[in-house]
């Protein structure tokens, strides 16, 4: 009998990505997928204990502590304390997250992520490349409120222009969430393209590039679409803890999690919308049980609506708009339903009895 391990990655083996499948309905690019990233480090980061079992930590509220930090001993290391500045490292004029070397003058306890293996290229331009040694990575490494934002190129693109923003301009922050599937095989480049391996955990290209032309590459760089075999290799590990601790918590299907949010549950397998071969092994995976279909596996292989500008399946659409509100107005609840909040939602927070009514309906 096979282990529950080998099962496990056997269903897992479902979302490794085989060749690279970009996002071609709503034409998405990897500057969303970036974005999605930066937008998730401030609501939580994510924790593994010995049972597998996740649990969540963070404000649960927009707080952009990827940029300014989730302590007060980052806060203050990140922050000049004059005029309510940001500490910057100036290129070619311009500003960006300070060193982490600078940092670390004054603050010798701020850390940041570093690899253990650091192997890899940083470019002049998309056709020249330069190595640089494990050694160089205080050096090179930017200090940002996150610890994990040298991971990629995108991240940050990102943190750059908010701090820009902060000591320029006033600005607001949108919402979005982050998704394995839309970090593309390479970034695209005028003159050529940069394989994926060569832009994580690789912030010189930040030293090395103007940021107008990172973010055109981004721009330039199609993000992966939501389908099978389409989350990348290097982000396996941590796609195949989610299942793990999935089933470690006994997390229920994903047909009980459409019911829950007020869709019909799914009655077969070709309701997901997948490829011939795709749905077989989905079906031999859970025993001709569509029931079974854990909520992880769902949520990303359901196959968006056949309308223009959905990249989406229903049931993530809804989830996320559902738990958007919630993250930012409700709390840790135990519906995930903002109109199961009572303590937030009242006549005087809501502002007149016609909205306290309809959030009763």
């Amino acid at each position: 009998m096979a282990s529950w391990l080998q099962v496990t990655f056997e269903t897992f083996e479902l979302f490794l990505r085989r060749s690279f499948q970009p996002e071609t309905i709503t034409g998405a690019n990897f500057l969303l997928g970036s974005f999605a990233n930066y937008f998730l480090e401030d609501l939580f980061e994510t924790a593994h204990n010995t049972s597998g079992a996740e649990r969540l930590y963070g404000y649960r509220r927009l707080a952009m502590s990827q940029l300014y930090g989730a302590t007060l001993e980052r806060q203050q290391a990140l922050r000049t304390l004059q005029g309510g500045k940001m500490k910057t490292s100036v290129l070619r004029g311009q500003q960006y997250p300070p060193l982490l070397s600078e940092v670390q003058h004054t603050a010798p306890n701020f850390t940041m992520a570093v690899p253990d293996q650091l192997q890899m290229t940083c470019p002049v331009d998309a056709n020249d490349t330069c190595s640089f040694s494990p050694d160089a990575a205080t050096s090179s490494f930017y200090a940002t409120g996150s610890t994990r934002l040298n991971l990629h190129i995108g991240h940050l693109v990102w943190d750059t222009m908010f701090l820009r923003l902060h000591n320029d301009v006033y600005f607001e922050f949108d919402q979005l969430y982050r998704w394995h599937n839309l970090i593309p095989d390479q970034l695209s480049f005028q003159q050529g393209s940069l394989p994926f391996s060569d832009y994580i955990w690789n912030p010189e290209m930040l030293a090395q590039m103007p940021l107008e032309t990172l973010v055109q590459a981004l721009h330039m760089s199609p993000a992966g679409a939501f389908a099978a075999n389409n989350i990348p290799y290097y982000l396996a590990p941590i796609s195949m803890q989610t299942l793990l601790d999935s089933r470690a918590q006994c997390q229920q299907g994903f047909n009980a999690y459409r019911t829950k949010f007020g869709m019909p549950a799914l009655q077969s397998f070709e309701d997901f919308g997948l490829p011939e071969d795709v749905t077989e092994r989905l079906r031999q995976l859970y025993s001709n049980n569509v029931d079974a279909v854990e909520f992880p596996v769902g949520i990303l292989l359901e196959q968006p609506p056949q309308q223009p500008s959905i990249m989406l399946g229903e049931a993530l659409i809804q989830n996320l708009t559902t738990t958007s509100f919630l993250e930012q107005y409700g709390g840790a609840t135990t519906s995930a339903c903002p109109f199961r909040t009572p303590n937030m939602y009242c006549p005087v927070t809501v502002q007149s009895d016609t909205g306290y009514n309809w959030f009763n309906m």
